[in-house]
């Protein structure tokens, strides 16, 4: 690297050799086969044992669903938080 600054090399996201070989082998063996289908189907099969299906489903899910950053919150910084329980007036 000079000067902190990157030069040569694969872009940043761009597939390795390898990757790119053992998909196009795959795709060549198993053209109708896609991994994410196939545990989506076992995460549906209510034949299957239930801990195996919720791990299918944890396995599926980033592929629907973005992956929540945590927030870490302390209550020693925070301020008190108020509730107005007056329902509009109405009372109760």
């Amino acid at each position: 690297m000079a000067l902190g600054k990157k030069s040569g090399g694969r872009r940043v996201g761009s597939p390795n050799k390898r990757t790119v070989e053992l998909k196009e082998l795959l795709k060549s063996k198993y053209p109708d086969w896609d991994p994410v289908l196939q545990l989506a189907a076992v995460a549906q099969n209510t034949e299957v044992e239930l801990a195996l299906r919720v791990q299918c489903a944890k396995e599926v899910a980033p592929y629907l669903y973005p992956k929540r950053k945590s927030t870490e919150i302390s209550a020693a910084t925070q301020e008190p938080v108020y509730f107005d329980l007056n329902f509009g007036g109405r009372g109760c």
